[in-house]
């Protein structure tokens, strides 16, 4: 009984193995029609070239997940992929792309990335973007293929924490002044706040951000729109204190 039982065991998972093979390997079964939605960062063309360097596609390795993992490793500014389609001839993938976070104008580029560092968009062309900080003064070399550098990462990532929570004003830019790398990670003399294209706001070092934003905030929150326009500049670089300069009249 028990051999017979076994046996059964063994037929039927060979009929599985059988079964799985005629799925991923005879041509029946391969999918002729490919369709891709949502993605805007990632060029269609581009994912299709991917994509047919994967043929033949079987529409169940499609649906089971494997090929969305390829595709997602390979395109970083992709989030997630889901699949639909009409068995076996065509397959839809539908993209989730990664939120625009900062702006960079690198050289003659502009470059897009998301929270993670992954680079969304770089050219000369400003991409359709959402109130996102602006970034100058990072040399390309900070940049690879993939995205930015992870070290610096960290410290933007605080700076921008650190604006999210005491800072929340749209039409931000941070300039970053002597930013180099080196073995050990990377290196910058100073960096300046720039807010509504007029106020620069000199930082200096990067201690107690939390602190001396919410100073700033305090600050702007008494002032009526007359009075901020005269500003012309703000000194944060002595702890403590404000020191304000005035558009000559």
């Amino acid at each position: 009984m028990i051999r017979g039982v076994r046996g059964l065991f063994l037929v039927g998972c060979l009929c599985l193995v059988c079964v799985w093979i005629l799925l991923l390997k005879v041509p029946l079964f391969h999918v002729q029609n490919i369709y891709f939605l949502g993605n805007n960062f990632v060029e269609t063309k581009k994912l299709a070239r991917y994509v047919d360097s994967l043929q033949p596609l079987s529409w169940v390795s499609v649906r089971w997940g494997s090929v969305s993992r390829q595709i997602l490793s390979e395109f970083p500014p992709l989030a997630s992929i889901e699949t639909s389609g009409k068995f076996p001839e065509s397959i839809q993938f539908y993209f989730s792309e990664k939120e625009p976070w900062l702006v960079f104008y690198v050289e003659q580029d502009i470059v897009v990335i998301a929270s993670d560092g992954s680079i969304l968009s770089q050219g000369e062309e400003m991409p359709l973007t959402d109130g996102e900080v602006v970034v100058r003064g990072v040399p390309s070399s900070f940049f690879s293929e993939r995205g930015l550098n992870q070290v610096f990462l960290k410290t933007l990532s605080n700076i921008v924490d650190s604006l999210e929570s005491h800072f929340p004003f749209d039409n931000l830019q941070i300039i970053l002044d002597g930013l180099y790398l080196e073995e050990s990670g990377y290196q910058m003399l100073s960096w300046t706040l720039i807010k509504d294209d007029s106020i620069e706001i000199w930082m200096g070092d990067l201690l107690d951000l939390s602190n001396r934003f919410k100073a700033l905030t305090q600050f702007f929150s008494v002032l009526s729109p007359p009075e901020e326009a005269k500003i012309d500049y703000i000194d944060m670089r002595v702890p403590t204190k404000l020191i304000i300069g005035y558009e000559a009249s």
